[in-house]
């Protein structure tokens, strides 16, 4: 049984029960962290055109490349089932509670808020009115449209150009090619590409690498949007593939502590309503980005099949003129695109989901 239909199962199971807590379809989006993935070395001696067998050593590599890269297609669909309808149940949820405040007779005394404290943090800090959870998911949803945007339009556009470069090497190396490869990856770089959304926030050295780290502004949920990348990359070095890094993470190193209950004034129907509009409008973000994971997936599966038949002229050596940092690269940018079109994808969503949920849950409280 696949991956994807065990996590169907699971899933059918609460559908068939619909009075069962929506916190059961959000303990299964917990689980879906990133894919792990053994990552072929690009570099060193793995390849060498001038090696006598250096067909069963390229063919070796690419076996690995080429599992690395189908787990990365097929882990974009695992799980998205799930993220699909705990998205659709959030939103009823969020209907059901705007429907209830019209009728709801006004409580008094301050609101004491329990439930999802982490998801509506923001840097660690509690929210101390709706005003606060109100702007802190406008702010993730435009983070996330930022991203989502990046990855469906992008990155597949990069590995769209990667797929017609690799297919149209024929049997001696245009000296144009790998230029042309190198502005692939240039214009799907993050740290190019969402230079503009997202704003630099310091140097380090990180094993004796110079690393300029990029981050979004920081999320409820504790979290922000990283890049990570080389300050010295040369535009057309590709000896440095893949350094680039693209990812969900915490808002510190070390998390700080929070606390149990929130108190704040509780919100009237129209404040309740600007909070219930912005779950409604993120959650139509996730469902535009979920629709189109089976386009990214047909690409990545185009260029692993062009990268097959580049392997096997490659291995047989019928491209005149083709070296060993060619043959690297062309490898290796492929790979690295196929890392920035799936990295913190479902993480990303399922974590919004939560504080979609927690805002949900603030308004729930809110009625009681």
């Amino acid at each position: 049984m696949s991956e994807e239909h065990e996590d169907v199962k699971p899933l059918a199971e609460l559908l068939d029960h619909p009075d069962q807590d929506i916190e059961q379809l959000m303990s299964l989006i917990e689980g879906f962290e990133e894919m792990d993935y053994p990552l072929p070395n690009l570099v060193g001696d793995s390849i060498s055109l001038g090696h006598e067998d250096f067909k069963e050593t390229l063919k070796a590599f690419w076996a690995a490349l080429k599992e690395f890269l189908i787990g990365l297609m097929d882990s974009l669909t695992t799980g998205t089932a799930t993220l699909r309808v705990a998205n659709i149940q959030i939103q009823e949820v969020a209907e059901t509670v705007r429907m209830e405040a019209r009728s709801a007779r006004g409580t008094k005394g301050p609101l004491v808020a329990g439930r999802h404290i982490q998801s509506l943090c923001v840097l660690y800090t509690p929210p101390k009115s709706f005003s606060d959870v109100i702007n802190g998911l406008r702010g993730r949803r435009d983070v996330l449209s930022t991203y989502l945007n990046y990855v469906d339009k992008t990155v597949s556009t990069g590995i769209r150009d990667m797929d017609r470069i690799v297919s149209n090497i024929g049997t001696k190396m245009d000296p144009n090619t790998m230029k042309a490869i190198s502005d692939v990856l240039y214009k799907a770089d993050p740290s190019n590409a969402l230079k503009y959304a997202l704003r630099t926030t310091l140097d380090t050295n990180i094993n004796h690498y110079w690393r300029t780290m990029c981050s979004s502004v920081h999320m409820l949920g504790n979290q922000r949007l990283m890049i990570t990348n080389p300050v010295e990359a040369e535009r057309y070095d590709l000896r440095i593939a893949g350094l680039s890094t693209l990812r969900l993470d915490r808002s510190a190193l070390t998390p700080r502590p929070l606390p149990p209950t929130v108190t704040m004034q509780r919100a009237g129907i129209s404040t309740m309503d600007m909070l219930l509009d912005q779950v409604e409008q993120t959650g139509n973000v996730i469902k535009a980005g979920l629709e189109v994971v089976g386009h990214r997936q047909r690409l990545l599966k185009q260029l692993i099949k062009s990268l097959e038949q580049f392997e096997q002229k490659a291995s047989r050596q019928e491209i005149q003129g083709i070296t060993k940092a060619d043959v690297q690269s062309i490898l290796g940018v492929s790979r690295i695109l196929a890392q920035w079109s799936t990295s913190s994808f479902k993480s990303f969503i399922g974590s919004t989901l939560t504080s979609m949920r927690g805002a949900v849950a603030l308004c729930e409280d809110n009625l009681k």
